[in-house]
């Protein structure tokens, strides 16, 4: 089933949680279907996070100095522990700051074809 009415070759989905879109294109037909979504999301949020996205986290995080310090912790860690075994990389997910439920979409006032995470 198409992920948008109508159906699209390419969907925009963006997130004010993100500091970047996701691109999600059509795997096996014309449109985009909800499984194109789900998965261009899930592969866009399991990259692994860069020095210049943390330091961009850290400024903008929504829950203020502890979740700076918290972050910056976290990726000192990896960045000195990262051979070590058991080592969680930190990814994109992190951006979302624990809020991991999937809502849908909704349309957004940027164009016809770029939609926001509920």
């Amino acid at each position: 089933e198409p992920a948008t009415y109508p159906g699209l070759p390419a969907v925009t989905i963006t997130s004010p949680r993100l500091p970047w879109a996701i691109v999600a294109h059509a795997s096996d037909s014309a449109c985009v279907v909800v499984g194109d979504v789900l998965r261009a999301i899930h592969q866009a949020l399991s990259i692994r996070i860069t020095d210049e996205e943390v330091e961009g986290k850290m400024r903008r995080s929504a829950r203020g100095e502890s979740d700076r310090r918290e972050t910056e912790q976290k990726w000192q860690c990896q960045q000195e522990c990262e051979c070590a075994p058991g080592v969680v990389i930190m990814t994109r997910l992190a951006f979302l700051e624990g809020k991991t439920k999937f809502f849908g979409l909704s349309r957004s006032p940027m164009g016809y074809d770029v939609w926001v995470v509920n």
